[in-house]
């Protein structure tokens, strides 16, 4: 069932920098490839609920070098 998720984010981690660089950041802080990828897949399920239930489009945001992988809490 994760698969699809799975294979999106490996595509989207090679052509989305902000997910690109989540994925990096998650590397350096000690989190195995793997790891990394599921806290990648996580941030995408979050980003797909919350379009459906504001029943909005998604809107690739224009981001800072000081501003990529960073979340929103931060």
């Amino acid at each position: 069932m994760w698969l699809p998720i799975y294979v999106g984010i490996l595509s989207m981690c090679m052509s989305n920098p902000y997910y690109y660089a989540y994925y990096k950041q998650k590397l350096s802080a000690g989190k195995t490839k793997s790891q990394a990828i599921i806290c990648a897949m996580r941030k995408l399920v979050d980003v797909v609920y919350a379009l459906m239930k504001r029943k909005t489009m998604y809107v690739k945001p224009i981001i800072l070098n000081e501003q990529v992988g960073r979340c929103n809490s931060e």
